[in-house]
């Protein structure tokens, strides 16, 4: 069996085709399963257009002989798919932040996609976690307690998969 594009991941709504040969005489006849379990598809050549991450998972063909009766089974493909991240955003504090007696929690998600890692950055530089800089354990948010002058300008948050990267912006001002 052969995956036509071979990808190890498959971006959702995307398409792609299975296809499975045997040498047989006479020519076999072809089934196919997903997950071990047989699927009402025949053909030596199975379309999956629109592909969701539902559909990820092991498809394997079945070859049959029809004059010998026996079945044999292609080594099972994994087919993974992987939703593209998109609109990226943080949100943050929007009351106004005082120097030792404020703190401010960013928080970054993405309307769709799944996200694998999350990096945080401070003037394009990468933040790193300190006695008041604290991170969620999925790093999805950061809280500064109590913010401080140094803390003014741009933060951004790098959200990345296999397929896709998504980045947001959020500018903290402290007076």
């Amino acid at each position: 069996m052969t995956v036509d594009p071979q990808k190890e991941f498959h971006i959702s709504g995307s398409d792609l085709t299975l296809f499975c040969s045997a040498q047989s005489s006479p020519p076999a006849e072809f089934k196919w399963a997903f997950n071990a379990m047989t699927l009402n598809r025949e053909g030596q050549e199975f379309k999956l257009e629109d592909i969701q991450g539902n559909q990820s998972g092991y498809y394997t063909c079945w070859a049959h002989n029809t004059r010998t009766l026996r079945y044999k089974p292609s080594d099972p493909s994994l087919i993974t798919v992987i939703e593209k991240i998109s609109d990226a955003n943080i949100t943050g504090p929007t009351e106004l932040l005082i120097a030792g007696n404020s703190s401010a929690n960013l928080s970054c998600q993405a309307t769709a996609g799944t996200i694998v890692s999350r990096e945080w950055l401070k003037d394009d530089q990468t933040l790193s976690p300190s006695s008041r800089i604290i991170f969620s354990g999925d790093k999805s948010s950061v809280s500064i307690d109590p913010v401080e002058g140094t803390d003014n300008g741009q933060y951004q948050c790098i959200l990345t998969n296999p397929v896709s990267r998504g980045i947001a912006s959020y500018n903290l001002t402290v007076n």
